[in-house]
């Protein structure tokens, strides 16, 4: 029973957190706070609180460097087109 209740509530705390970032996305009209890959951090952080994967700071420096390739790709001519950017 103790496995169910962990499951559960695990579940409701991401679901939580997925729903608030989107509702904070969907409210601020310069920018979105939803990506694709924070639901998969939120899963691991939940749902694994013990495992390596789901400490702060691998999950909090993992989306830094993620952001710092971005905004370095996005001043790079890689990124540009004719059509505009992607």
């Amino acid at each position: 029973m103790r496995k169910h209740t962990f499951a559960l509530t695990s579940g409701f705390a991401a679901a939580l957190t997925i729903l608030c970032m989107g509702l904070i996305g969907e409210t601020s009209k310069d920018w979105g706070l939803l990506m694709a890959p924070f639901g998969a951090s939120c899963v691991i952080a939940f749902g694994l609180p013990n495992s390596p994967l789901a400490q702060a700071k691998n999950i909090v420096l993992g989306y830094l460097i993620t952001i710092l390739v971005g905004l370095v790709r996005l001043n790079t001519k890689l990124v540009q087109s004719n059509r505009g950017l992607f």
